[in-house]
């Protein structure tokens, strides 16, 4: 009985180290992926908003986004935008967070959540983007663009 319990004792300190250092990794790890990813938001929302450039935008989208909007219709999506918003005046940063998941089916995925917050000619708007990360870039995988100007 002693002896069971010293094993099971040893299994637990051991599990609980492995535990503390798997959080620790994955901890820097996820730091830096929130650092990368809001990067990339901050550096191609601005070169894709600011004149609403479809072809800036159609060089970072993922196959998944393409599936189910095809060409055409961000073709129609940034004409409008750019009809009611009009150019970028400023671009005010963003805010969001990343996640690594993995599953036996997919693996290792890294997606992230933003909000970049921008003014335009007619009004302000907050551009909301998922990102996915297919090696070696990041492509976006959803791109919403919210602001009262477009419910008129």
């Amino acid at each position: 009985m002693g002896r069971a319990l010293r094993v099971l004792g040893i299994i637990f300190c051991i599990t609980l180290a492995l535990s503390i250092v798997g959080f620790a990794v994955l901890a820097h790890y996820g730091n830096k992926l929130d650092a990368e990813t809001q990067a990339y938001v901050d550096q191609t929302v601005p070169l894709i908003v600011g004149r609403w450039d479809v072809e800036e935008f159609m060089k970072r989208v993922s196959p998944e986004f393409l599936k189910v909007a095809p060409r055409p219709e961000v073709d129609r999506l940034f004409r409008v935008l750019a009809q009611r918003l009009g150019p970028m005046k400023a671009y005010k940063g963003s805010h969001g967070t990343s996640f690594m998941s993995f599953t036996i089916f997919n693996g290792k995925q890294l997606t992230g959540n933003y909000v970049a917050d921008a003014d335009f000619d007619k009004g302000s708007a907050a551009i909301q983007v998922r990102l996915v990360w297919h090696d070696p870039d990041w492509q976006f995988l959803a791109f919403h663009v919210n602001s009262p100007v477009l419910i008129q």
